[in-house]
């Protein structure tokens, strides 16, 4: 078994990179995984499909739950994807998603801020006052039809520079341009 650390923030494609360094699963079989593999989560349901899934990165970004975890070396993608979703169950549990709901919000959009407020925040202190410029700016789209979030443009010049992955589409995830929230975390 090895032991490793995924932080806040990493992308699928960071994680991908990592499990295949340290020979838990090759990048690729942990895409597949992500991309075609069935898992039996009710918070999966919430991911939009259809035309509202088109230009979104990867199904499962931001459903990964960052953290440390113990893997068999040689494993399968799809091992390392459940601990990531169980760990996701575990945290973002049925009362939480309750909540959200009664909120009159999706856990879908609770990602994406959360994705959003994770790399625009310089520290952990500044999280609450981000969410809540997110949260302000949603609410009131007439003001500000736009969030402008340097995030999301960095976001997709990281996965296309670092690993040009030509499916992340700057128009679907570049606040400055596109309305509401992105695509995806």
């Amino acid at each position: 078994t090895i032991r490793l650390t995924f932080p806040e923030g990493s992308t699928i494609l960071e994680m991908a990179a990592k499990l295949e360094e340290n020979k838990v699963c090759t990048a690729e079989e942990f895409i597949n995984a992500i991309e075609t593999g069935e898992y039996d989560y009710d918070f999966l349901n919430e991911i939009p499909t259809g035309s509202n899934y088109e230009g979104r990165t990867f199904r499962l970004e931001g459903y990964l739950f960052p953290d440390t975890y113990d893997f068999y070396l040689e494993s399968s993608g799809e091992a390392a994807v459940r601990k990531f979703l169980d760990a996701f169950d575990d945290r973002v549990d049925p009362t939480m998603r309750a909540k959200i709901k009664a909120n009159g919000q999706t856990l879908n959009d609770i990602v994406i801020m959360a994705s959003l407020v994770q790399w625009e925040a310089a520290k952990i202190d500044d999280m609450y006052g981000v969410a809540r410029v997110i949260q302000n700016r949603l609410e009131n789209p007439s003001a500000y039809p736009r969030l402008e979030c340097d995030s999301t443009q960095r976001y997709i010049k990281t996965i296309n520079a670092k690993y040009n992955y030509e499916r992340a589409k700057a128009a679907d995830y570049d606040t400055y341009t596109c309305t509401g929230l992105p695509v995806g975390p």
